[in-house]
């Protein structure tokens, strides 16, 4: 076996975490199989983690962060591509975060299971997780904010009108 020498080792766990998440389900990876991937020694994760369910908890976090700047990035480009920033900008930056999000499950389901596989109620407020999984949500609150103040999308809690969307587009 390869010794890991990169410095980095939280990350490359994590990385290798993922790699195996298209194989095979969360529950079904082991901190010795993620070891292996990453190239270290079998007990080397314990560095870091105290339990697989820890070491995938830091990979949902990743993953949702990945999502939320995804998520961000495309709806810019959307705003960019339209002539002002007001009712013209809402719908195009709202189908784009809808596309980036349904590609998102389509083409990395074994990492959308993991994310959403987990009751929110599971979480702790202060959990990595929990952090990643608002600054998803945000983007999307911050889009029918937009769309509200440009009088394009209906009044009301834009929180509950995003907690709506996203179920929609599951």
């Amino acid at each position: 076996m390869n010794r890991y020498h990169h410095g980095d080792l939280r990350q490359a766990l994590i990385r290798a975490a993922r790699e195996l998440l298209a194989d095979a389900p969360g529950e079904e990876i082991s901190l010795r199989q993620i070891a292996k991937r990453a190239g270290v020694s079998h007990a080397a994760p314990y560095r870091h983690f105290d339990s697989v369910a820890a070491l995938l908890d830091a990979v949902a976090a990743q993953i949702l962060t990945d999502l939320a700047d995804r998520l961000r990035s495309t709806v810019r480009q959307a705003r960019h591509g339209t002539t002002d920033n007001g009712s013209g900008a809402t719908m195009p930056a709202l189908h784009a975060a809808a596309s980036v999000y349904v590609r998102f499950v389509l083409e990395q389901p074994a990492e959308a299971r993991l994310v959403f596989s987990q009751p929110k109620s599971a979480r702790t407020p202060d959990s990595p997780v929990a952090s990643a999984a608002h600054e998803a949500f945000t983007a999307l609150v911050d889009i029918l904010a937009s769309g509200q103040r440009a009088g394009v999308v209906r009044a009301g809690d834009p929180e509950a009108l995003a907690t709506t969307t996203w179920a929609l587009l599951h």
